[in-house]
């Protein structure tokens, strides 16, 4: 794959792909022309599309003209960038985006298309598929029912065995971020944590990109570290520290007696975020304290650190998607009080101590955090028996309170 994002592409990064002669890889492929109207050729486009998706990603360049041996055999070296002869650019890129959401299953989500202007032809265009999690994926245009995978040699039909694999594979993934949020909140509820408390933690929110769990991922500590202070602030926090440990790199709330909140950054780029202040107790003195869940500044707390995450994951080269979690400690005879005095009832109390709201998974950077949020916060509500979130208005839009 191109060491660059597909929408900051020019002709000169497709230059060099020339002149440094940039041979194809398990990512990386030359094209000289687009496929063409024939089945066999839709198949052919649909086959190296769904190997790459089904492996490790990566770019499929048209365009380009292939180095041949004596033999006229292709070397997988580049010959020259002459681009593509095309009447209706546009007419070309949506027939393409139709081959791929009609011929594949399950569907493809994950690719992006970019025409690179400037060549003596017409233009270069870049097809990236991005690594799929929802595979594997099979072609599915005239009935082939085909699975493809990719090596450094090229694309391969994947057999029983490859194929039952893959589906394991994916299983296990699911298995392993399960797995490590379980483990994480044991350590929590047994206050392990990566800093001295004032009190317990009793919000704690995981975000864990699936490349972490599928190979020895690791990201640059030191990026991390060089982050802007506000990116990697504490829930709540107005003053904070941070240094590196063992497990990456961490961000703490500071005083004198210890911290109420922290975000430890792990070195395979999950992110977990904690506070002491999402469950409350008070109450006049000599009489029962009362016990509140936060909801309301969770939610808020929650998407503004969301956002600014996906952000510098990007930033970081760490792979979507990304699995978001909450979890709630000691949520117990906690309510979530009614906005008004009119009910006759007091609200019900929550009626466990660990509280573990579904996860959802976020595509991209780009991704609508507060959309995408909505049936965990609706869980928090619900779960002090609230219909759902105050947050949204009537036709679903974000608005927090303040």
């Amino acid at each position: 794959m191109l060491d660059k994002p597909i929408d900051q592409l020019v002709k000169a990064d497709i230059d060099e792909l020339v002149t440094e002669e940039i041979s194809e890889r398990r990512d990386f492929e030359y094209k000289q022309l687009l496929p063409g109207n024939s089945d066999g050729d839709t198949k052919e486009f649909l086959a190296d599309v769904s190997a790459m998706a089904n492996s490790s990603g990566g770019d499929l360049v048209y365009g380009i003209a292939e180095l041949k041996d004596g033999s006229g055999q292709p070397t997988g070296l580049p010959a020259s960038a002459d681009g593509l002869a095309i009447a209706n650019l546009d007419g070309e890129l949506r027939s393409l985006t139709w081959m791929l959401h009609s011929g594949i299953a399950p569907r493809l989500t994950r690719f992006e298309l970019r025409a690179v202007e400037g060549f003596a032809r017409g233009p270069v265009i870049v097809l990236r598929v991005h690594r799929s999690w929802a595979g594997p994926h099979m072609v599915t245009f005239k009935n082939t029912s085909r699975f493809f995978a990719r090596s450094a040699t090229g694309k391969y039909q994947l057999d029983v065995g490859q194929l039952r694999a893959a589906f394991i594979g994916n299983e296990s993934l699911a298995n392993k971020i399960r797995d490590f949020r379980t483990d994480r909140l044991a350590r929590i509820a047994a206050q392990e944590y990566p800093v001295p408390m004032t009190s317990a933690v009793n919000l704690v929110l995981h975000v864990m990109p699936f490349a972490s769990f599928d190979i020895e991922e690791s990201i640059d500590i030191t990026a991390v570290a060089s982050a802007k202070p506000q990116d990697l602030r504490p829930f709540g926090a107005t003053g904070w520290n941070h240094r590196f440990n063992v497990d990456g790199f961490l961000t703490f709330s500071s005083g004198d007696k210890g911290s109420y909140a922290y975000v430890q950054v792990f070195r395979h780029g999950v992110i977990e975020a904690a506070s002491s202040f999402a469950v409350i107790e008070n109450g006049e003195t000599g009489k029962p304290r009362k016990k509140f869940l936060s909801a309301s500044w969770i939610e808020s707390q929650v998407v503004d650190f969301v956002r600014l995450l996906l952000g510098m994951y990007e930033k970081w080269a760490v792979g979507f998607p990304v699995a978001v979690s909450i979890s709630i400690l000691d949520a117990s005879g906690a309510t979530i009080p009614y906005d008004s005095f009119m009910w006759p009832e007091p609200p019900p109390p929550v009626d466990r101590d660990l509280l573990i709201l579904p996860e959802v998974i976020l595509e991209s950077s780009t991704a609508d955090v507060p959309l995408l949020m909505r049936p965990v916060f609706d869980a928090m509500w619900q779960a002090a028996g609230h219909k759902g979130s105050k947050s949204y208005d009537q036709a679903g839009h974000w608005t927090p309170k303040q």
